[in-house]
């Protein structure tokens, strides 16, 4: 049988923040390798972010003050890890892979590319590899189809364990179970391993990840993602868990089922707030960094309602998650998907 990781593509969740070209859910196979050795590039790129000021850093590593900046996403794979590295060298991650960046912490990051691996055997020894080595597989990245995209935060001790696994299948169907996800994910989730991805299709697969450093153990929930979105996130927030993402087809439709994911070892919990998107990317950051001032961190755009002949283009909303009593991964601004 013949396997591809289904991936999450956000062109939707950032078309407002100056980013590229439409992208969907799909599947997408697993090319031959040309090489093995890791790309850096030698001379990174001078970049000019379109801030509406000048940033200030931080004090804490801790979620306190975040400062997002938008850059023009290159069109090449060496362009594009130039501006990661001149970015990432100024305490800068990229959050989807279409220019947009956050600085939420006192750390620095370095990103590699690889060519992406052929076959289940080959693509999983390369993320153990990886992350042996500290270096974390960004899933949302995968439209750039020759090679694979990896960040370290510079000198931190981590390493990370990846597990590739199939779905369970609705009965009488080749298609992946919701319910047997949730069950998978919950039991992958008290050894440690964070659902990175999602299978969402026939024939993909589940990615998972576990940091070396971590003592978190996750659990998952799955809602029917009817009723009012908004009201289920600080539902779910209040009692500890984050929104993870959409189950289904229709990226940015919160009608396909919604996600949740908690981690077990804190108390943490989430409130969450949707502000109108603004109609230009300049005023989107100014939006972003207002709500990062206040410790707010977006991390989804959707509209609220599906299209409809009576409203074919609904208006869409930024959302922002507000963290407390959290450390660790699950209270940092990351995809959805």
């Amino acid at each position: 049988m013949k396997f591809r990781l289904w991936v999450a593509a956000s062109a939707v969740a950032l078309s407002a923040c100056g980013g590229g070209g439409g992208h969907g859910y799909s599947g997408l196979p697993i090319t031959p390798p040309t090489g093995s050795t890791p790309t850096t590039p030698a001379d990174p790129v001078a970049v000019t972010p379109t801030t509406p000021t000048t940033p200030t850093t931080p004090t804490t590593p801790a979620i306190n003050t975040v400062i997002y900046e938008s850059l023009t996403w290159p069109d090449t794979t060496d362009e594009r890890l130039a501006q990661l590295n001149a970015q990432g060298a100024r305490g800068y991650r990229e959050l989807l892979g279409q220019g947009l960046y956050i600085k939420d912490a006192e750390a620095t990051y370095v990103y590699e590319t690889l060519p992406k691996a052929h076959g289940i055997g080959d693509f999983q020894e390369q993320l153990n590899t990886q992350g042996a080595r500290g270096y974390e597989w960004l899933a949302d990245y995968q439209y750039d189809y020759d090679v694979a995209y990896y960040r370290k935060t510079t000198g931190s001790a981590s390493t990370f364990t990846y597990k590739l696994v199939e779905p369970p299948l609705t009965p009488n169907s080749s298609q992946p179970s919701v319910s047997g996800m949730v069950e998978q994910a919950n039991a992958l989730g008290a050894d440690g391993y964070y659902g990175v991805q999602f299978s969402r299709a026939s024939g993909s697969l589940s990615v998972y990840r576990k940091d070396s450093l971590s003592t978190a153990t996750y659990g998952y929930e799955f809602n029917s993602g009817l009723g009012n979105a908004l009201k289920q996130f600080n539902d779910y927030g209040a009692r500890g868990y984050r929104f993870r993402g959409v189950w289904g087809l229709e990226l940015g439709s919160f009608h396909n089922g919604l996600i949740f994911v908690r981690d077990l070892s804190q108390s943490a919990t989430f409130s969450f707030t949707a502000l109108p998107d603004p109609p230009v990317s300049g005023t989107f950051l100014d939006q972003a960094n207002a709500e990062g001032a206040k410790g707010n961190v977006y991390f989804f755009r959707s509209p609220r309602t599906l299209p409809s002949a009576q409203n074919p283009t609904p208006e869409s909303f930024n959302y922002y998650m507000t963290p407390a009593a959290c450390t660790g991964f699950t209270c940092t601004s990351h995809s959805a998907y």
